[in-house]
C-alpha cells in the first residue's frame, strides 16, 4: 500500500469534515440570526423620533398563550383610530410612539405586515392617514406633518435608550419618560418609586398566569384570588407607607373619596389617646396580612363595602389595657360615622353642638369565637370583630370563621382588582385584565 497516498486520503477526509463543519456552523448561525431578526428584534424602535416620551411595543409570537394580549392590542389600535383592524394583518410587530408637544402627548402607530396590499386597502377604505415606510412597515397618525418627517433615527439618544433597555423577549415592552406623567399625579408617584433613571422600562412577557414583569430573582409565590378582590402581606406596613410620604399630601388630595376616607377615619380614630396611637403604631410596624371582597351592594362608606379579614402581630396576650386600647381604636373607627349630637360651651359662653361617637351603640360583646360591636348606619348593619390567637390578632367584619390559607400569601405581596384603578384614561387598558399583582420580584397583570 502506498502510505503517502493513504495519508493524503485521510487528510482529504478530515479537511472535508472540517469544511462541512464550518459550513454547517455558518448556516446554523445564519439561521439563528434570521430567527432573531424575525421573532425577537424590535425593528420599529428605530423610527422613534426626538421628543419621544412613551413607547409601547407588541411582539406577538406568543399571542396564543394569552388572549388578553390580543384584547389589549385591539383596544390600543382602536384608541388610535384603527377600529376593527384584523390582527391577522399584523406580522408580529406593532408599536405606539408618544411624542410630547405643546398640546400634550400625540401618538404615532407603526405596524409591520406581510400583507401590505390588504392593510393599505383597510387604511384607505377607512380614510386613515398613513405612510408606507419600508419592509412592510406602515406609519399611522392624525398629524400629516409627522408622517412626512418620520425616518430612521438609529443614532438618536432616545432610540439608544429604548434599544438598550427593552427586551426582545418581551411580549409587551413599555417605556415612559418622567415628563409623560406631567398631569398624572398617581403616574408620577408610581414612576418615582419604580424607575431607576428618568425612564421607566417594563418588559412584560406573556405566560400562563398573565403578563409578567420579572423585576428580580424570586417573587414566584401567588395565591388563588377567586374569593378576594384585594390581598396584602407585608413585613412592616408602616415602613411601606413611609416610603410613599414624598407625595403623600398631593396623593391624598387626588385619591378617590372611597380610599381617602380610609386614611381620614384612621387618623381621626387615634387623634386623642397616646396609648391608642402607640398600639396602632406597633400593629402597623409588624406583619400585616389582609384579604377583602367587595359586597354586591355598596355605600359611600368603605367599611360597609367590603367583607375583610386583617391579621396583625400581637405581643400582649390577654393584657387588659392593650385589649381596651384595641377596642377603643375599633370603636373610634366606627364612631366616625355612628355619632350623636353633643353640646358644649366655649370659654366665652358660646354654645356649640358637635357630633361625637355614640359609644352607647358601640359596645363589644361575645359572638361565636369573636368579640364584636354591632350597630347600624343609614339602615345598613355594621359589624367589627376581633379575636386574639396567640401572637396574632384577627380583625374582621364577620363573626364566623372564614378559611384563609395565610401560609400561601407570599411576603411583600399585594393584589388588587383592576376595577379599583382610576389612572386618568389609561385604566381602560389595565381593565383588560382582572387584577394587578406585586411580589418582591414580579409584577403581574392577570
Amino acid at each position: 500500500m502506498n502510505l503517502p497516498l493513504w495519508r493524503n486520503i485521510k487528510l482529504s477526509n478530515r479537511a472535508r469534515a472540517i469544511a462541512l463543519g464550518v459550513v454547517g456552523s455558518f448556516l446554523f448561525i445564519l439561521f439563528l440570526f434570521a430567527f432573531w431578526q424575525r421573532y425577537l428584534v424590535d425593528s420599529l424602535v428605530q423610527y422613534a423620533p426626538v421628543g419621544t416620551v412613551a413607547y409601547v411595543h407588541f411582539s406577538l409570537p406568543q399571542k396564543l398563550i394569552n388572549r388578553q394580549v390580543e384584547s389589549l392590542l385591539s383596544l390600543a389600535l382602536k384608541q388610535n383610530g384603527l377600529v376593527d383592524l384584523n390582527l391577522n394583518l399584523v406580522d408580529r410587530e406593532v408599536a405606539f410612539v408618544g411624542v410630547l408637544e405643546t398640546s400634550g402627548v400625540q401618538w404615532l402607530t407603526i405596524i409591520k405586515t406581510d400583507q401590505s396590499n390588504r392593510l393599505r386597502q383597510y387604511l384607505e377604505d377607512n380614510k386613515i392617514k398613513y405612510r408606507y415606510l419600508s419592509g412592510g412597515k406602515f406609519a399611522v397618525a392624525n398629524n400629516t406633518d409627522w408622517l412626512k418627517k418620520i425616518k430612521k433615527e438609529k443614532k438618536v439618544a432616545v432610540t439608544k435608550q429604548l434599544k438598550n433597555n427593552l427586551s426582545g423577549f418581551a411580549t409587551v415592552a413599555v417605556a415612559a419618560k418622567n415628563n409623560f406623567f406631567i398631569d398624572d399625579l398617581i403616574g408620577k408617584t408610581l414612576f418615582s418609586k419604580l424607575a431607576k433613571t428618568d425612564w421607566l422600562f417594563l418588559n412584560l412577557k406573556a405566560q400562563s398566569v398573565g403578563l409578567v414583569w420579572q423585576i428580580s430573582k424570586g417573587g414566584n409565590g401567588s395565591i388563588e384570588m377567586d374569593d378576594w378582590d384585594v390581598a396584602l402581606n407585608v413585613k412592616n406596613l408602616k415602613n411601606t407607607l413611609i416610603a410613599w410620604q414624598e407625595n403623600k399630601a398631593q396623593l391624598e388630595s387626588d385619591l378617590a373619596d372611597e380610599w381617602r376616607s380610609v386614611v381620614t377615619d384612621m387618623v381621626q380614630s387615634v387623634a386623642k389617646e397616646k396609648i391608642e396611637i402607640g398600639l396602632l403604631n406597633e400593629l402597623l410596624s409588624g406583619q400585616v396580612s389582609l384579604v377583602a371582597k367587595q359586597k354586591a351592594t355598596t355605600t359611600s362608606w368603605w367599611l360597609t363595602n367590603f367583607n375583610f379579614i386583617v391579621k396583625l402581630d400581637w405581643v400582649h396576650g390577654q393584657e387588659q389595657s392593650a385589649i381596651e386600647a384595641l377596642e377603643k381604636i375599633l370603636q373610634r373607627l366606627v364612631g366616625s360615622k355612628v355619632t350623636k349630637k353633643s353640646v358644649s360651651y366655649l370659654l366665652d359662653g358660646t354654645r356649640m353642638t358637635e357630633l361625637r361617637p355614640d359609644y352607647a351603640k358601640l359596645a363589644f360583646s361575645a359572638s361565636n369565637s369573636f368579640n364584636c360591636l354591632a350597630t347600624n348606619w343609614r339602615q345598613q348593619p355594621v359589624k367589627l370583630c376581633y379575636r386574639i390567637e396567640g401572637q396574632k390578632v384577627i380583625i374582621t367584619n364577620q363573626d364566623s370563621d372564614v378559611i384563609v390559607d395565610w401560609q400561601d400569601l407570599p411576603m411583600d405581596f399585594m393584589v388588587i382588582g383592576t376595577k379599583y384603578f382610576d389612572l386618568y384614561g389609561y385604566d381602560q387598558y389595565l381593565k383588560v385584565f382582572d387584577r394587578v399583582e406585586f411580589t418582591s420580584g414580579r409584577f403581574i397583570l392577570r
